[in-house]
């Protein structure tokens, strides 16, 4: 997702994007997700951390904690004559709090 991401953002502005920029992406798709949800009322902190089973952004799966932190599954990769292998793929779900 990263790379459509990626290509689409040089393609509108001429540039790669900034590591930054996902987030920021990725942040919108889980305010919209949570609008198309609860569209007659007003979004708060808490619509965030009730979606227990994350958001799919272009940087990957994520969730908000209560805590306020993010959680986000991660691949375990490694790197071998300047190319990069899965050696663990980031799991597709989280556990439930």
């Amino acid at each position: 997702k990263y790379e459509k991401f990626e290509k689409y953002y040089y393609r509108t502005y001429g540039k790669f994007p900034p590591k930054i920029a996902s987030l920021a992406y990725d942040t919108l798709v889980a305010i919209g997700k949570i609008s198309d949800s609860n569209p007659n009322r007003q979004i708060n902190m808490f619509d965030f951390y009730v979606e227990q089973n994350g958001f799919k952004g272009v940087s990957g799966l994520f969730r908000f904690l209560p805590n306020g932190l993010v959680e986000r599954k991660f691949a375990i990769m490694k790197i071998s004559q300047g190319k990069f292998e899965v050696i663990d793929p980031a799991m597709d779900e989280f556990l439930l709090f």
